[in-house]
């Protein structure tokens, strides 16, 4: 049998491309893009979203999202043309 020594992951940023953090009331969604998967974490500690928030490596892209709460609505925009207008 061929016994292949495994090797020691060093820098976890280089295979990281892109993380979407979206924040919705106690819970916020970590979407993490690599390479060939997108891997989704749900976090409901906001500590410790604080935490991996802060433990993510400058050189990764990081969207971050908020609640939708106060947006217009893109389908009202498109079917009409004009910008919606709500009261």
């Amino acid at each position: 049998m061929n016994k292949r020594k495994l090797n020691q992951l060093q820098k976890v940023s280089i295979f990281l491309l892109e993380i979407i953090i979206k924040t919705k009331d106690n819970a916020t969604k970590f979407k993490i893009r690599c390479g060939k998967y997108l891997y989704t974490a749900l976090v409901e500690d906001p500590e410790k979203a604080k935490k991996i928030k802060g433990a993510i490596p400058n050189n990764v892209i990081k969207v971050e999202l908020g609640d939708k709460k106060g947006k217009k609505d893109k389908k009202d925009e498109k079917a009409t043309g004009k910008k919606s207008t709500r009261n």
